[in-house]
């Protein structure tokens, strides 16, 4: 990203100082750190980007799409998961390659599906363990540990963040309080919270992933709407 924005202040075409830099979830993280370590950028959008933990983010996104699943899920259930993912994370964090690190992991993991019965295990597809190596890989241990708040509250351009109303996997009830409590003494960030969208800023009816596919729109027009006038307001 750095190097996009050093390419585009080169270039005669292009304002250099008027460059803005927009990402989605998880590069709403990369436009955190690039604002809080003095990026040379106008100004910067995160859609649905977090504004707490990755591992804070996990473990609520977790939680939220089996609450919403069209079967009933029981809360100590959801507990169980919460406590196996909490093991998983403490293998991610070792201080070790990664084939040790996935070793540990699926023994958790199996250890942890003995506290299921087979019908929980189906529900709740929990006979993969793809998604256990996934957990372990550098790139997930770094998300579980970065935290944006620090970027964010050193940021010196204006931000504008914002969320789906239906989005579960980054949820704005999580991320808009800690915005605007650094908002208070940043004074640059605006935030806005988009009724029946998802993560994707689609319309949705219940914000599951398994809906995102079968959702014709690409993206919400009032977004790229607020995006615009944003942009040319603040850049």
């Amino acid at each position: 990203a750095r190097a996009a924005i050093s390419y585009l202040q080169s270039r005669n075409d292009v304002v250099a100082n008027r460059i803005g830099v927009v990402g989605h979830s998880e590069g709403g993280n990369v436009v955190s750190i690039l604002a809080g370590r003095d990026a040379p950028f106008a100004c910067g959008v995160l859609m649905a980007g977090p504004a707490v933990s990755g591992e804070q983010i996990h473990q609520r996104q977790v939680r939220m799409i089996i609450e919403r699943q069209p079967f009933p899920i029981a809360d100590d259930l959801v507990k169980k998961i919460a406590a196996m993912n909490e093991s998983l994370y403490t293998a991610a964090r070792m201080n070790a390659s990664f084939d040790e690190r996935r070793v540990i992991a699926r023994d958790i993991y199996q250890s942890a599906l003995a506290g299921f019965d087979e019908v929980e295990r189906k529900l709740l597809n929990l006979n993969d363990e793809v998604q256990v190596d996934a957990i372990v890989t550098d790139w997930f241990r770094y998300f579980l540990g970065y935290d944006p708040r620090i970027d964010l509250e050193a940021s010196k351009v204006p931000l504008l963040a914002m969320y789906g109303a239906l989005d579960l996997q980054v949820p704005p009830d999580q991320s808009v309080p800690v915005l605007e409590k650094i908002n208070t003494n940043h004074g640059k960030i605006e935030v806005r919270t988009f009724p029946d969208l998802n993560h994707l800023f689609q319309h949705a009816m219940t914000g599951l992933p398994s809906e995102y596919g079968v959702i014709d729109e690409t993206l919400a027009p009032e977004v790229m709407l607020a995006i615009k006038e944003w942009v040319l307001a603040n850049c």
